[in-house]
């Protein structure tokens, strides 16, 4: 009061400090929201991790399941592959190819024709063979290169022009890996081959991992 009893208006500067103060506070909440919302512990993810690293330093098997790579690319991946054994890791049983490890990545080979003489069809009970290979490979960076084979007429190729088989049978292959772009198919290219007949109708898939 002053005088005549007129109020004086209270200095801005004494309270200024508390609109810094709140706007403190409610940075701290945010934070602790932040914390809280990316502090969720996946523990199958982590017993992945720590089966993988016990079976990198030789102290167990890597894990008999894995949720599959999701994405419709090639992303970089790490997922091991065990070459030449089915029922293990990426191969699930009844697969009939092997994966063995080559100098730059991976070879895909089957243990039976592919083709049936003469045709550019896969047979039967294949097509779901490569859907598991492109579900398995599109997680890896790198190359996919498929070569088909075929043998000269009468015994494959019915015009006595294997290499125009072969070559149909790669872009088969190619179509179904590529069905749906489970597979990019700018990662992926298709060749034909002429082998003899004890080859013929048979497909390898090199996966060249960068």
């Amino acid at each position: 009061m002053i005088g005549g009893g007129r109020a004086v208006d209270k200095d801005e500067s004494e309270v200024r400090w508390l609109i810094s103060y709140s706007d403190f506070m409610m940075q701290l909440v945010c934070l602790f929201i932040l914390l809280y919302s990316v502090s969720s512990f996946d523990k199958d993810k982590m017993a992945l991790v720590v089966a993988y690293y016990r079976a990198s330093v030789g102290l167990g098997e890597p894990p008999v399941h894995e949720p599959p790579s999701k994405g419709k690319n090639l992303a970089v991946g790490d997922r091991p592959l065990v070459g030449g054994r089915t029922g293990r890791a990426d191969l699930p049983p009844g697969m009939q190819y092997k994966v063995d490890p080559v100098p730059g990545g991976w070879m895909v080979r089957f243990d039976k024709p592919v083709f049936a003489p003469g045709s550019a069809v896969l047979a039967p009970g294949f097509a779901v063979q490569f859907d598991s290979i492109a579900e398995r490979f599109r997680a890896y960076a790198g190359t996919a290169f498929v070569t088909a084979m075929a043998a000269p007429g009468p015994v494959d190729a019915t015009d006595d022009d294997p290499m125009k088989l072969a070559l149909e049978r790669a872009e088969t292959v190619a179509a179904r890996l590529t069905r749906e772009e489970v597979f990019d198919p700018r990662f992926l290219q298709a060749a034909g081959k002429a082998t003899s007949a004890a080859e013929a109708g048979r497909v390898e898939i090199f996966v060249q991992v960068k």
